[in-house]
């Protein structure tokens, strides 16, 4: 017999902060505006992804930037950003203009 290896859609460290925190998903929840710990336990579990106001919410009740939340999903976004940086013309990467008075 084989055991399916349970991936998740959207790897996170929703848990590992709450744990820090010493934040039941009930809590969590309520803080979200929620009334069941359900929403909790399926982001926490990977297979949603949290909508950009709840990921804002999270982050302040856990106390951790957002990219802390998503580590891998943004690591990712972040590495393709800069490959595609890379393929722009010269002078045109990552330049900040410099604002003179």
């Amino acid at each position: 017999m084989s055991r399916k290896t349970k991936q998740t859609k959207f790897p996170n460290h929703l848990l590992l902060y709450r744990s820090r925190m010493q934040f039941t998903k009930e809590y969590v929840a309520r803080l979200l505006g929620h009334k069941s710990a359900r929403t909790v336990a399926r982001l926490e579990g990977g297979h949603n992804l949290p909508g950009v106001s709840t990921l804002f919410k999270l982050s302040a009740i856990l106390r951790v930037p957002t990219e802390f939340l998503y580590q891998d999903l943004f690591s990712e976004l972040r590495s393709d950003i800069r490959k595609r940086e890379e393929q722009m013309p010269v002078g045109k990467q990552g330049v900040l203009p410099l604002l003179l008075r």
